[in-house]
């Protein structure tokens, strides 16, 4: 079994615990950088998120509801995946004035 999905990360204007910058990170990012995935489970406030990150750690915003459940439970299932920049959206005016499309591909171990 194998899969590609494109999927838009959210929540690139908010700041990071750590007083990372997502945007100024996000503007040194490259089209077809590899990123890496954290699960972060479920809780109160949020259903399971997958957290998007840049290969030096640095969250650069996270994968919602409906994808993260499938591509976490992918994950569960041992599916191998690679997540790399697809496309970068400019929007001059928003807090988020770049945002990200990222490439999803899963194959079975």
């Amino acid at each position: 079994m194998s899969f590609t999905t494109l999927v838009q990360v959210h929540g690139e204007q908010r700041p990071n615990p750590d007083g990372t910058d997502r945007q100024l990170a996000i503007k040194s990012s490259r089209i077809g950088e590899t990123l890496l995935l954290h699960h972060q489970p479920e809780s109160k406030a949020h259903p399971p998120m997958l957290m998007v990150r840049n290969r030096k750690g640095i969250t650069l915003g996270h994968i919602g509801e409906p994808e993260a459940s499938e591509i976490i439970s992918a994950m569960q299932r041992d599916v191998r995946l690679t997540a790399v920049i697809e496309s970068m959206l400019e929007f001059p005016r928003s807090k988020a004035s770049r945002r990200l499309v990222v490439r999803i591909s899963g194959k079975a171990g």
